[in-house]
């Protein structure tokens, strides 16, 4: 079962329970205490290479210090995702060594959006004021407590990424958007 009602009932990301790419159950309340960042991936994206790479490198970087990274394929952007959420896991573990979870696929705008992703958005807004999901590879960084704190626009690099990550081991408050 996946979190349902609308997203105003929710006061953190710990408050969702998802699917996995192997459709098991996956509480996000496993994460309190330690920063994740949240992306929407794709296999076929201008964005894949270096979104994953981005990903892979600040995952393997801090994950001793409790980060992870949660990848949720989305096929909502020009049919960029076509394959099953196993078939995107296995993609991603070959071929760029992904070992974060990947997640059960999903819709990240429009009346179908997954309640998480409502909930982000109405957070953080992206360029302009505008709620919606641009494209592949938008992610989003939560704070030790659930709380999103950071929206990047895809293509962000592990350096600006860093620039919010870092302060947050530290308990420091962090907030802004790209």
């Amino acid at each position: 079962m996946t979190s349902e009602g609308t997203d105003n009932a929710h006061s953190s990301i710990y408050d969702f329970q998802i699917l996995d790419a192997d459709h098991q159950l996956y509480d996000l309340s496993q994460h309190k205490g330690h920063p994740l960042l949240i992306y929407n991936v794709a296999s076929r994206c201008g964005y894949t290479k270096g979104g994953y790479e981005t990903a892979t490198t600040l995952y393997n970087k801090y994950k001793g210090q409790g980060f992870t990274v949660l990848a949720f394929p989305c096929n909502q952007f020009a049919g960029q995702e076509p394959g099953t959420a196993l078939e995107v896991k296995e993609f991603a573990c070959t071929q760029f060594k992904a070992d974060f979870p990947i997640m059960a696929k999903i819709d990240v705008n429009g009346d179908k959006a997954h309640p998480l992703y409502s909930y982000l958005k109405r957070c953080l807004t992206g360029s302009a004021g505008v709620q919606a999901i641009k494209w592949n590879f938008t992610s989003f960084l939560i704070d030790r407590h659930g709380v999103p704190v950071a929206r990047f626009s895809p293509g962000a690099s592990v350096e600006e990424i860093e620039m919010q990550l870092l302060p947050l081991f530290e308990g420091e408050v962090v907030s802004g958007s790209s």
